[in-house]
């Protein structure tokens, strides 16, 4: 217990001294308070989208009489009603976008042409709004705060309910809402509100037949505001698997994760590497960057997959955990069990081009080339890059080169659903290409230097037609969705003098990447070229 002898000698310092008690306090709370306030829910009727369904029909009302509900600006009621007093006059606080703002409010649906807040004695009325419905869950003390005005009578008033998880509707708040001339600020909470996937409110008119007319039940600004407080709703988030176990630097690491209990909406969650001996002293945030995944708070099973730096360290006990970072105090997931990051060995495999489709296909000199590749291992500032032999299928110090790919990534089919390619052209850049059946294709990496496997052997010729100006085409086919283009097709590029026979006809053909399988075909011209030489452009389109 503190003792405190206190003699006030000037009343400045007396002043002085309750502020810094306060201050104390306040401080002591917010030391120990454990607890974040989360906007749940927001109307302030200054956009054009629904938040409130006007006028239902439910078991607490029957939506009768003349006198509804509406959204509008219009605060002039004259010279049949009372005008609706401006929402700078109010008991306190400050209404968005006063004094004239849109809002919420009954009105005498019989005279459309005013239509502030007000409602006719001449027709007894029983009308509701529903707002849309929010979650709960995890939070407590939750809190619906808006602004209201209501004149009304005894037979006259609102009143505010609420609804939980498609429930009964509960009335809350004042028993009713009247006798008030100007905006006041109102604040409901119940502990029926807290802890529910689904939470509605409603606000609801009443007036019985006859009384003098006055100014009607009118909403606006509503909030609902909710705490989330772990002692009340502990929420643990634990690790379930991690693949692959060695994982390779730079390789994605596949983490399935739990969360306890569902919550609400999306979170932002963080994801920590540990060091080689499984502690979290100095963690890594994954990826390297330390995004932020945003999460579906009610599915209670995930997964979410950081690529690990390709400079960590190998070891054999590294660990992650997952973390909620949106939220005092944000929530600490478990730790995984100890996982290897191993210094995997730098491979890339060139596999078959697709203008290969078969080993003994003929590929043209200048033909556009796409190869494909798979890699692993990790490499930084790299540059994937294809390589052509020579006819004897050797590799001379500078072979010639088909095309280049500047990327890091690395392309591990136990990564990612596809290789990677290095897209360019057969042209003699080094060296001659002459024709012949020894040729052979190889993808390198720069950084580190890196020699992919072989593919070959196949044949390389002069060719005579040239496709689509050696400009890359490339259409994703569906069952549904074609492709329809121009490709222009000159022949006699390599031989001027060549004439084609009688019943000659020119193909062009479509063949899909993954199988090498024939997609397409189209001849042309319709007839065949008779005897003469053919003119060094024809188009076609498939």
């Amino acid at each position: 217990m503190l003792n405190l002898d206190i003699k006030i000698l000037d009343m400045n310092k007396f002043y002085s001294f309750i502020l810094m008690i306060i201050s104390f306090v306040l401080s002591g709370l917010q030391i120990h308070s454990q607890t974040t306030s989360v906007l749940i829910f927001s109307e302030d009727f200054q956009d054009n989208v629904d938040r409130f369904a006007l006028n239902v029909t439910n078991p607490i009302t029957q939506n009768t009489g003349t006198n509804t509900w509406i959204i509008n600006n219009q605060y002039i009621g004259a010279p049949t009603y009372p005008n609706t007093i401006s929402q700078d006059s109010t008991f306190g606080g400050l209404i968005t976008g006063a004094p004239f703002s849109s809002y919420m409010h009954i009105h005498d649906s019989n005279s459309p042409a005013i239509a502030n807040a007000n409602w006719s004695p001449a027709s007894a009325s029983d009308r509701m709004v529903v707002s849309d419905e929010f979650c709960t869950l995890g939070l407590n003390d939750v809190v619906v705060a808006f602004y209201y005005l209501c004149q009304g009578n005894a037979n006259t008033y609102g009143q505010l309910y609420y609804s939980a998880d498609n429930g009964p509707w509960t009335q809350v708040g004042q028993a009713q809402y009247s006798n008030t001339y100007k905006w006041k600020y109102e604040q409901v909470t119940d502990p029926g509100f807290s802890n529910h996937q689904s939470l509605r409110i409603a606000f609801r008119w009443v007036n019985g037949p006859g009384g003098a007319t006055n100014r009607s039940f009118a909403v606006d600004d509503i909030r609902v505001v909710g705490t989330y407080d772990p002692a009340q709703y502990p929420i643990s988030i634990s690790i379930t698997n991690v693949t692959p176990n060695p994982v390779c630097q730079g390789n994605n690491l596949f983490i399935f994760y739990n969360i306890s209990q569902p919550l609400c909406g999306t979170g932002n969650y963080a994801v920590q590497l540990s060091d080689a001996t499984g502690s979290f002293a100095n963690p890594t945030g994954l990826p390297q960057n330390n995004s932020i995944y945003v999460l579906n708070n009610s599915q209670a099973n995930g997964l979410v997959a950081p690529i690990i730096p390709g400079s960590t360290p190998p070891g054999t006990c590294y660990k992650v955990r997952i973390i909620r970072t949106d939220i005092t105090p944000p929530i600490v997931g478990e730790a995984s069990v100890c996982f290897e990051i191993a210094a995997c060995p730098n491979t890339i495999t060139t596999l078959q081009p697709v203008v290969l489709s078969n080993p003994l296909d003929t590929v043209c000199v200048g033909s556009v080339i796409d190869v494909p590749f798979w890699s692993t291992g990790v490499f930084t500032n790299n540059t994937y890059v294809a390589q052509l032999s020579d006819s004897t299928g050797a590799f001379p110090p500078n072979p010639n080169v088909l095309g280049t790919f500047p990327n890091s990534q690395t392309y591990d089919p136990t990564q990612v659903p596809s290789p990677g390619t290095v897209s360019g052209l057969i042209n003699p850049i080094f060296h001659p290409i002459p024709p012949g059946c020894n040729y052979f294709i190889r993808v390198i990496g720069i950084n580190p230097p890196t020699t992919g496997t072989l593919y070959g052997p196949f044949c390389i010729r002069e060719c005579d037609i040239t496709t689509n100006n050696k400009i890359d085409l490339k259409a994703c086919l569906t069952n549904v969705t074609g492709l329809d283009t121009v490709i222009t097709v000159d022949i006699n590029t390599f031989d001027s003098t060549v004439v084609y026979n009688p019943g000659n006809q020119f193909a062009v053909q479509v063949f899909n990447s993954q199988n090498f399988g024939l997609v397409a075909q189209a001849s042309f011209p319709n007839q065949p070229y008779i005897g003469t030489a053919v003119p060094a452009v024809s188009n076609t389109t498939i």
